[in-house]
């Protein structure tokens, strides 16, 4: 079978609005520790971040994974060190072990209107994230596992 999927609802959605100097992905995973989402969907993103890091696959990227680490030499790391817009982004809320993870893809432009886009390692707020989240029920058999032929945290539908 080439896909395995899971049903559920959608039991919520919230708008939050991240402040300056909050990090980006660790803000978001408190809110949704407090409001109890333990799986949703980041449905859009847009803000500014005043520096982080992407992480994208290089050309000669192989599997497994075993580096997937800022600066690590399997993957190219895009760090930021200055003012940029989201324009754009998305992600999810998974279980992943103990704690629920988020995972972002963003994409962001500097002067100019250059982008860059990628997994989001790290970003820290500049002025604010505006953020719509979706709270979802019925998927408690959906969960992030370590694969070792990818060498990444995959989600798992069981």
């Amino acid at each position: 079978m080439a896909y395995k999927a899971a049903p559920g609802s959608l039991e919520n959605i919230y708008v939050v609005r991240l402040l300056p100097g909050t990090d980006l992905i660790q803000g978001i995973e408190e809110f949704a520790q407090r409001e109890g989402i333990t799986h949703g969907v980041i449905l859009s993103m847009l803000g500014t971040l005043k520096d982080g890091a992407f992480r994208n696959p290089r050309v000669d990227t192989t599997l497994p994974i075993l580096r997937e680490y800022e600066g690590a030499d399997q993957i190219d790391t895009f760090p930021f060190e200055r003012p940029v817009e989201i324009v754009g982004g998305a992600g999810n809320l998974f279980p992943k072990e103990d704690k629920i993870e988020a995972h972002i893809h963003l994409v962001v432009s500097k002067d100019g209107a250059q982008t860059m886009a990628g997994h989001l390692f790290r970003g820290t707020i500049w002025t604010q994230a505006e953020i719509a989240i979706a709270k979802l029920s019925g998927m408690q058999n959906v969960y992030r596992k370590y694969e070792g032929d990818t060498g990444l945290w995959q989600i798992q539908v069981e």
